[in-house]
């Protein structure tokens, strides 16, 4: 026969609650992944099951480490499908085009923001000038490695789906996904960090 309390508490459970417990099978501890796995819940479920077994006290936390991991935003998957603003622009002016800001904004399936954002960051980095008329011109040997760095990136997170942050080995990839990770609310970005 079961204490009252206990009969209490386990009258009071939601089903996503029994469905955690019930998650942990034999053993007294569980990392997050393995209760997912074994409950079948998604991710936020999972965490406001936990939620509500915490604030009973059903269970504790005994170790918490938390894991960012890094996927496309909606412009991400646009330049994963394409390039980014500033190696099309690049493209196009290899290949002799005539362009200005304005035909940048008329038709070539950038924002105006997105043509803003990159010929600014061109001409701070020296690969492109405005000439007479306000037409853009490649400048040759400028270093545009940061932004063939953040295409290949962008290439490797679509591949993977996502990828884990943190690694000293790729610090460099985590400071670009940093640099161009879309906030909560903010309208842009290529990158979107969650925290697990």
């Amino acid at each position: 026969m079961l204490a009252p309390e206990i009969s209490a508490l386990l009258d009071g459970l939601h089903p996503l609650e029994v469905r955690v417990l019930l998650a942990f099978g034999e053993v007294p501890s569980a990392a997050e992944a393995v209760l997912r796995e074994a409950s079948g819940l998604d991710a936020s479920r999972l965490s406001m099951a936990l939620g509500w077994l915490l604030t009973k006290e059903a269970v504790r936390i005994e170790h918490e480490t938390v894991t960012r991991r890094a996927s496309l935003a909606e412009a991400g998957e646009r330049y994963a499908a394409d390039l980014v603003p500033e190696l099309r622009i690049l493209e196009w002016l290899a290949v002799g085009e005539r362009l200005t800001v304005a035909d940048l904004r008329a038709g070539r399936g950038l924002e105006p923001d997105e043509v803003s954002g990159a010929v600014g960051a061109l001409k701070s980095l020296g690969a492109i000038r405005i000439v007479e008329g306000g037409v853009l011109e490649a400048v040759p040997g400028a270093d545009v490695a940061e932004f063939h760095a953040l295409q290949r990136l962008i290439a490797s997170v679509r591949e993977a789906g996502s990828r884990v942050m943190g690694d000293p080995a790729t610090a460099d990839d985590d400071r670009l996904i940093e640099q161009f990770f879309k906030k909560r609310g903010k309208a842009k970005g290529i990158f979107r960090i969650d925290e697990e």
